[in-house]
């Protein structure tokens, strides 16, 4: 039986080297403050700490993605011509994708105003 380490790649024979060789992990070992769940590298916690947030969602489609690399991926993937707007309030650093979009996106502004407080 080989065991491959997942954090590193190393492979190991036997579980008992395997639980000796994550030891050597131990350095990350990070918490989540969130969930209480333990990671050993700093890359795999900053992608967990996501799930955490609201789903990214892709601006042109409206599709929810559990990470921002598969939104960049999907936008990459499936949007490549879409052009990309910013939004001229200086207030608002909005980034829009799409012709229809920017031209709906002052009502949002609109809203915004009408709205008691503000």
């Amino acid at each position: 039986m080989t065991i491959k380490c997942r954090y590193c790649n190393a492979t190991v024979q036997t579980r008992k080297e395997y639980s000796k060789h994550l030891e050597m992990h131990k350095e990350y070992d990070i918490t989540c403050p969130e969930c209480g769940r333990t990671f050993h590298s700093l890359g795999r916690f900053r992608e967990h700490k996501e799930v955490h947030q609201p789903k990214p969602q892709c601006g042109i489609c409206n599709r929810s993605f559990s990470y921002t690399t598969g939104l960049r991926r999907h936008q990459r993937q499936f949007h490549r011509d879409v052009k990309r707007h910013k939004c001229l309030d200086i207030s608002c650093n909005a980034t829009i994708w799409g012709t229809i979009k920017c031209l709906e996106h002052p009502q949002k502004h609109d809203e915004h105003c009408k709205q008691p407080g503000n």
